[in-house]
């Protein structure tokens, strides 16, 4: 997206067919077939793999003349090596589709096995950002999650650590993008209190580094600003009572909205997040919490307007309020917020010291996807440490 001398320019599609809904999961084997699917591999973990979701699915894909399969063995944040068993599972199975059911794990690892089964390779390192090698395609993907954060049902990217090269990079392509995304809450109501707290801050920093870029995308920053709104308003009572179905309804549809918004407005502060887990296997949620809450501090000065705006979602009356007073006032509640809802000082929750920026900052700036300059890297890192 581009602002010209002909005006306002962007592209957006929603190309995932989103169900979503109380029950949404009862259709399942519906979307199974008319994909074509004869017999699918369900990609989750082994907590989820004894659920009665993962019950619920075996018996509609049943009922719709569908054999499963079920694998179990991912990593709680993917690895290469979980990518390599996953195809090789799918090709011993003969399996001709894919069902991500799980948290961002299971629905990116989905992606990414589709993607080698394309492929015919075992190695997803070729593959991942700076691999060299173009993406061929991927299986089809019916992504269905049981957490409210990652947005993975609505992207077309697999983020995974080459145990090699010790990178956190993604696989992105468009044929990556799930066919169908069932977001049923029902799935969400016995999500863990930490769960629920990393998966939302997620979700939050999806929401806020896409808006508060300096640039306009009405599709992106709309379902970005919104999605803010509903966590503020909803993470809180979602930690409270986990059987909250209204919390959990519009926590679900944040993440959906977040993830619609960054999949075309891009995001801001990821890898520093994304180094955090390459090198401390930090949860995701967890360090992105961390990330977000020192890189708001540092675009104070840059992205007032954005940040003005934002003000809104955090329940903010910024009448009579310069833009400068109403974006300090954004950024103060954005990182109290995070702050409350659990998210420590770095040195409080990883092994790591201010002596680790160097290191850190050298990571990011090799893996990011975003133009990030040494001297911002070098500030949002002393934040962090700060």
């Amino acid at each position: 997206m581009t602002t010209s001398s002909r005006g306002l320019e962007f592209t957006f599609g929603i190309p995932t067919h989103i169900v979503f809904g109380m029950g949404a999961l009862g259709g399942i084997g519906t979307h199974a077939k008319m994909l074509g699917f004869k017999r699918p591999l369900i990609v989750t973990d082994k907590v989820m793999s004894q659920s009665d979701g993962l019950k619920q699915i075996v018996a509609k894909l049943s009922e719709a003349g569908l054999q499963s399969a079920v694998w179990d063995n991912i990593a709680a944040e993917p690895l290469d090596t979980t990518l390599t068993e996953g195809v090789q599972r799918y090709r011993a199975e003969r399996c001709d589709g894919l069902i991500g059911f799980g948290g961002g794990s299971a629905m990116d690892t989905a992606k990414g096995v589709g993607v080698l089964a394309i492929a015919g390779e075992d190695d997803p390192g070729p593959y991942q950002r700076g691999g060299g090698k173009p993406v061929p395609g991927c299986v089809p993907v019916i992504a269905i999650p049981t957490t409210a954060g990652t947005g993975s049902e609505v992207t077309s990217v697999c983020v995974l650590t080459h145990l090699r090269t010790g990178h956190k990079l993604p696989i992105k392509h468009a044929s990556m993008l799930p066919k169908v995304a069932v977001v049923d809450p029902l799935l969400m109501l016995s999500m863990p209190v930490k769960v629920t707290t990393y998966t939302g801050i997620d979700a939050l920093s999806h929401a806020v580094e896409c808006f508060t870029q300096i640039r306009e995308h009405p599709f992106a920053d709309t379902l970005a600003l919104q999605a803010t709104k509903l966590i503020v308003e909803n993470l809180p009572r979602a930690i409270q009572d986990g059987g909250d179905r209204q919390a959990r309804s519009n926590m679900a549809l944040a993440a959906v909205m977040a993830g619609t918004g960054f999949e075309v407005g891009g995001l801001q502060f990821h890898a520093y997040a994304q180094a955090l887990g390459a090198k401390y296997r930090g949860a995701h949620g967890l360090t992105c919490g961390i990330a977000l809450r020192a890189g708001l501090r540092q675009i104070q000065s840059t992205a007032t307007d954005k940040l003005a705006r934002m003000a809104w979602a955090f329940g903010i009356d910024t009448r009579g309020m310069s833009r400068e007073q109403a974006a300090a006032k954004a950024v103060d509640a954005a990182t109290a917020f995070i702050t409350d809802m659990g998210i420590p000082r770095i040195t409080d929750v990883l092994p790591t010291t201010a002596a680790d920026i160097p290191m850190l900052k050298k990571e990011t700036l090799e893996t990011t996807g975003v133009p990030i300059t040494p001297e911002m890297a070098q500030a949002v890192w002393e934040e962090i440490y700060r």
